[in-house]
């Protein structure tokens, strides 16, 4: 605080000097283990008076007063998969930064590991390594001993969920240099393989990159925001279980498949009463977990035979798991809609993780084609199908891999709805902050699907008190159709810095309520939680 000469004292009262908001991007190491404490050094700048907010409860963040290290304290109590963080101070606050949580034991990558004569050795053959390509051309190396028959997965997580601008690629070495296997796109840009020994050996997993984002380099990249995790493991990982959907409130037992599962871990039983709409899947001994949808509608498993000339019927609405599982392979569906339905069909598959590449196609009792939807996208592959049913009768629903290929892995969830008005809100950060001498104008679009036409209340829930914002209307028709703007004003408010949630209600007969969301700076993921800063009320002369 600056002290004023005394003869200014009955005139100006000082004002205080505050410091720039924190910037993170990244964290190295990118995540941590259930039950244990991680330092983690974040990529940007904390700056004094620096606090974190967490999604999960019970996990804490212990913020330094100078440096850029950061503790994340991870109770024994915690369900792995990720935790969002966000560090503010009284000036602002950073985007949402991801940090998956584990069950495995974790270290960090030592340099140098470039080569297999420098391969940094791992004591074990399960293990989750976080590394880092930290300069053009570096190439990450690590050797693991197995055992013939041994059946190695490795994993990488990365652009998909961390955000790295890489491009990931996986190979395994043998002892003599030869590569034996390679994978670079599994899931999104980040790769997976699996590896079964054919000796006893020491073999090498090796790790590089290229740039998610092409330029006019021609070698290896790297910097300080390649960073991974990479799962290592010989014990039991999920790829996928039938189903991968189950309706609200029942009880079942998934079918877990993948590699090394032992038989007392092929069966989970699941309970779906949860009000989320998705169900975590995990057990101590699995190197990995996975979510299974919660649906509101009945939900089913393909059947033993469901081909073009022996379709599987379903119902409206449904939800189905099957698998395209040799090449060439076609699912079929029968579905008995009556005329002037509005039908929709939905496959999901490469935004699940795995690799098929749906095709669907829509035909009549007389095997007349009424419609078929092939997308040759590299960003949108899996596909929807809406139709209006033109007579009373019987219809199938086939979907293929648009390549002909087939195997275990390319699994799908296939829903069947009646198309139904709805809408949705979104807005373009998911931070805010609002000075008390100026308004805030937050924009929100309004996406109408199906022609939705009721008028759509849009407020702010979550102020603090002297904050205030004027609920707006948008309309059916008209401007205000598309989007609308809050304008948020702060008279003799606190400094404030918290979460806020901007809600949308219509006025027909049955409300609809929708929140907004955003998208994650860096990420594809939204999230409905936005931060607003409200800055303190400057003293007056």
């Amino acid at each position: 605080m600056r002290i004023f000469p005394i003869i200014f004292l009955a005139l100006t009262v000082s004002q205080p000097t505050f410091s720039a908001p924190p910037s993170v991007n990244n964290l190295y190491p990118a995540g941590g283990q259930i039950g244990k404490t991680v330092e983690t050094t974040v990529g940007g700048k904390l700056g004094p008076g620096t606090k974190a907010w967490t999604s999960r409860d019970g996990v804490k963040i212990e913020v330094p007063e100078k440096g850029e290290k950061i503790k994340v304290v991870i109770p024994a109590e915690t369900e792995p998969g990720l935790c969002w963080l966000r560090f503010y101070n009284d000036e602002g606050a950073t985007s949402l930064r991801p940090f998956p949580i584990g069950t495995l034991n974790e270290l960090v990558e030592k340099e140098p590991n470039d080569d297999t004569g420098h391969a940094q050795k791992l004591e074990s053959s399960t293990v989750l390594v976080n590394g880092i390509l930290n300069k053009s051309g570096d190439v990450d190396t690590y050797a693991v001993t197995l055992k013939k028959g041994q059946t190695l997965v490795a994993s990488m997580l990365a652009n998909e969920r961390l955000g790295s601008p890489m491009d990931g690629l996986i190979q395994i070495v043998s002892p003599r240099g030869f590569i034996l296997e390679q994978n670079d796109d599994d899931h999104g840009f980040d790769p997976q393989l699996v590896f079964t020994a054919n000796a006893d050996a020491t073999y090498f997993v090796r790790v590089f990159g290229f740039p998610s984002q092409p330029n006019s380099t021609v070698r290896l990249a790297g910097g300080a925001t390649y960073i991974y995790r990479l799962t290592i493991t010989t014990g039991p990982f999920i790829n996928h279980a039938f189903p991968m959907a189950i309706t609200h409130g029942a009880k079942t037992n998934l079918k877990l498949s993948g590699w090394n599962i032992p038989k007392e871990l092929v069966s989970v039983p699941v309970d779906g009463t949860s009000d989320q709409s998705f169900l975590l899947v995990h057990r101590p001994e699995l190197s990995n977990s996975m979510s299974i949808q919660i649906a509101r509608h009945a939900t089913a498993i393909e059947a033993d035979q469901n081909d073009l000339e022996h379709p599987q019927p379903i119902d409206i609405p449904m939800t189905v798991t099957g698998c395209i599982e040799k090449p060439g392979d076609v699912d079929a569906y029968s579905v008995t809609a009556t005329k002037g339905q509005k039908l929709n069909f939905r496959s999901e598959s490469h935004t699940l993780g795995f690799p098929l590449d749906p095709v669907l196609r829509l035909v009549d009792a007389k095997n007349k084609v009424l419609k078929n939807v092939e997308t040759r996208s590299i960003t949108a592959i899996d596909e929807s199908l809406a139709f209006t049913i033109p007579a009373d009768g019987k219809y199938q629903i086939q979907i293929r891999d648009l390549s002909r290929r087939g195997g275990f892995r390319f699994v799908y969830r296939l829903s069947v709805e009646l198309q139904h008005a709805d809408y949705s809100l979104s807005v373009a950060a998911d931070q805010f902050v609002l000075t008390p001498d100026k308004p805030l104008e937050i924009p929100v679009t309004v996406t109408r699907i199906s022609n939705f036409g009721e008028e759509i209340g849009i407020s702010v829930s979550g102020l603090p008190k002297g904050v205030t914002v004027e609920p707006v209307k948008s309309e059916a028709k008209g401007g205000s159709a598309k989007s609308v703007k809050l304008v948020l004003k702060a008279k003799d408010a606190q400094a404030f810095s918290g979460p806020i949630q901007i809600d949308g209600k219509s006025n027909g007969e049955s409300p609809v309520e929708r929140k907004a969301t955003a998208t994650i700076t860096g990420l594809t993921e939204k999230t409905q939680s936005i931060w607003l800063t409200v800055l303190m009320q400057k003293a007056k002369k």
